[in-house]
């Protein structure tokens, strides 16, 4: 057959893994086909125009809202959305992410139903949990239409060692900075998805939402900056953040939002060569200088827009679980 690109490809990473690789691509490909509908149904959803979204999960992707029921139009809507996305999946992460989260819901229902259902009305009722559930929404058509570059990254989940090289297709300075502005905003959401794991590990150690280990923020100076509670606790910076959830149930994936290379797109404290395909960014404070810097690969940076899109979609799902929780439980109990 010849030393083709795909024989080398298969080479590099057995045949087992390129086939899995080369369905995601297929899938990409008819994918792409279907990005209009699927950004206009997810509209429909945010909107709550709750015809023609039911008409475009009938007709456009073959699936079926059982009811006017809120949990059969999220379960219309996840079932859309795992269809879509499936190519930028961790394979198996789903399934075992949302039998972890039930399992810790079940358990504070069972161990502090009252504080448990607090923590619920606080994040219904301030639309804390609905404005995340928008935001996460608004991300997989960005991530759809990035699609061509993350090929590549999508790649290295067997073939880690090739991340330092350049893709096959030129990526201007203009691409480069949607794709920068992506990634921040992946971040920032994550930062805020922070806010329900930290919640649920203050019911899960101490039976309330907003206690915070005693002592956990105190510095060497004697200062004590331990949040006061869940909502103080939100607006701490994204890299603190796990600072002050003790003992976390939630394990954070490796990389899963680089807090330096975050700020450094938030401040534009990034350079961009499209020739060399190289991101040169300044982390540090260094007031007017700007002399200690980190340098990364296009290839690698699409890869850790891929890796945090992923961890975004993990949070996504306790979104998605809290709210059957909410519907299915919460409101039949608040109703009896």
């Amino acid at each position: 057959m010849g030393d083709t690109p795909f024989m080398r490809a298969a080479g590099r990473i057995g045949t087992d893994n390129i086939q899995v690789h080369s369905a995601r691509l297929r899938q990409l490909d008819e994918t792409y086909k279907s990005f209009g509908v699927f950004e206009t149904l997810l509209k429909f959803y945010i909107r709550e125009k709750w015809v023609p979204f039911k008409n475009a999960i009938e007709k456009r992707f073959g699936g079926t809202v059982v009811s006017d029921e809120m949990q059969d139009r999220n379960a219309a809507l996840y079932n859309a959305i795992a269809v879509m996305m499936w190519p930028f999946a961790r394979p198996g992460q789903a399934s075992d992410d949302i039998e972890q989260y039930m399992d810790v819901q079940l358990y504070l229902a069972q161990t502090h139903k009252p504080a448990f259902h607090a923590f619920i009305d606080e994040i219904l009722k301030t639309e804390f949990l609905k404005n995340l559930q928008v935001a996460c929404l608004g991300i997989y058509p960005r991530i759809l239409k990035a699609e061509l570059p993350l090929r590549p990254a999508l790649f290295l989940d067997f073939d880690v060692e090739y991340q330092n090289k350049a893709i096959p297709m030129r990526v201007s300075t203009d691409q480069f900075d949607t794709f920068k502005d992506l990634y921040k905003d992946i971040a920032e959401i994550i930062s805020r998805q922070f806010v329900l794991v930290a919640g649920l590990n203050n019911l899960l150690k101490r039976g309330d939402h907003n206690a915070f280990k005693p002592g956990i923020g105190l510095t060497k100076s004697g200062r004590d900056r331990t949040p006061k509670n869940l909502h103080a606790f939100t607006d701490i910076p994204f890299g603190q953040k796990d600072d002050f959830i003790d003992d976390n149930w939630f394990a954070f994936g490796d990389q899963a939002a680089d807090n330096q290379l975050r700020n450094a797109i938030a401040h534009f404290k990034t350079d961009y060569d499209d020739v060399s395909q190289k991101i040169i960014y300044y982390p540090r404070k260094e007031g007017m200088r700007q002399d200690k810097s980190e340098e990364i690969h296009f290839l690698e940076f699409m890869r850790r827009v891929l890796i945090a899109y992923r961890e975004m979609n993990r949070l996504h799902q306790l979104i998605k679980s809290l709210f059957y929780y909410h519907y299915l439980i919460h409101v039949a109990e608040n109703a009896g």
